[in-house]
């Protein structure tokens, strides 16, 4: 909701910018789709979904 404001008061459509969600692996499936669909309903369209990749041991 605070980007829908931002986005208001600057006049800039929604529609036209890009929401980065970022999660690791121990981030449920779950809250990034709650976050997406919040994102939505505010009138957002775009998203980038950015995944922290795992350290490989040596």
């Amino acid at each position: 909701q605070m980007e829908a404001r931002v986005a208001q008061t600057k006049k800039i459509d929604p529609k036209t910018m890009t929401i980065v969600i970022r999660a690791d692996a121990e981030t449920p499936t779950g809250i990034v789709q709650e976050l997406i669909k919040l994102a939505q309903d505010n009138g957002f369209e775009k998203f980038a979904l950015k995944a922290k990749a795992k350290a490989i041991d040596q």
